[in-house]
């Protein structure tokens, strides 16, 4: 046997524990000249299949990538194949497995006492939420007298030639953050004074 390289039963013992029932999550942390080479192994559900999702940290890069059953135990064997000072710690409902190779391949194991943890493999199904879904207008609505404090739209409004200026009052105030000059200032006063004088008359 190699030095750096783990014994064959304990190989074994990770591939059992990894690919099949009771299966939480396996990490090992590989040394390389002073940088950390860090990879990541979870079950995940993904449109009601079973999935191992692999995210991997190199030179502070990530990658995550979603395995099926078979890409998933040729990655493992990547992992077990690995050389060099490093960490790997496995984690099932029945307990966990910390393996640590030294600088100088002594390979060192622990395991926890046995444990009846539950494992729920959670759906990875996500709903996008875009910028726009969660607006709350409630705040903008209060800043422009529509809505009292608690939020309720008042019975009455001002008048429509007034509405105007306050929207982009408002907006101005809530989403930009540009700092408005004195001549852009004193034009879009100009402006609201003649909506205002328009509607009135009108």
């Amino acid at each position: 046997m190699e030095r750096f390289e783990l014994e064959p039963k304990l190989k074994d013992e990770i591939r059992s524990r990894v690919l099949g029932v009771g299966f939480m999550k396996i990490v090992q942390s590989v040394r390389r000249g002073g940088a950390v080479f860090r990879i990541a192994m979870r079950p995940v559900e993904i449109g009601g299949e079973r999935k191992f999702q692999a995210e991997m940290t190199d030179d502070g890069q990530v990658q995550v990538k979603n395995l099926s059953a078979e890409e998933a135990a040729a990655g493992l064997e990547e992992i077990l194949d690995q050389k060099g000072a490093r960490e790997l710690h496995l984690m099932t409902g029945k307990g966990d497995l910390h393996v640590r190779v030294t600088r100088k391949g002594r390979v060192v194991v622990s395991r926890s006492a046995e444990m009846d943890r539950e494992v729920t493999v959670m759906p990875h199904d996500r709903v996008k939420r875009l910028p726009l879904s969660a607006f709350d207008s409630s705040a903008l609505l209060r800043a422009t007298g529509i809505a009292d404090g608690s939020g309720k739209v008042r019975a009455s409004t001002p008048p429509t030639g007034k509405r105007p200026c306050l929207f982009r009052s408002s907006i101005r105030l809530h989403i930009s953050s540009r700092p408005t000059s004195p001549t852009e200032t004193a034009g879009s006063a100009r402006r609201c004074a003649a909506s205002t004088t328009r509607s009135t008359s009108s």
